[in-house]
């Protein structure tokens, strides 16, 4: 998730790669990597599994830093 949040993360565009910075990463690469994994495991084994980690990404990054 790091590159994505690299990559495509809001700072990147608004100020360029030099705004990159340590919140930035965390909001969005670790707290969507987090929710995804706990969500992940919450329905390990069951269909559910790949839609509730795509879900935890999602939903941590619609609720914004």
């Amino acid at each position: 998730m790091v590159p994505a949040a690299v990559a495509l993360g809001p700072a990147v565009g608004a100020r360029g790669l030099a705004a990159l910075g340590p919140r930035n990463i965390t909001a969005n690469a670790v707290l969507p990597g987090v929710a995804s994994e706990t969500a992940g495991q919450m329905t390990q084994g069951t269909s559910w599994e790949p839609y509730a980690r795509v879900g935890g990404i999602i939903g941590n990054m619609a609720l914004g830093p």
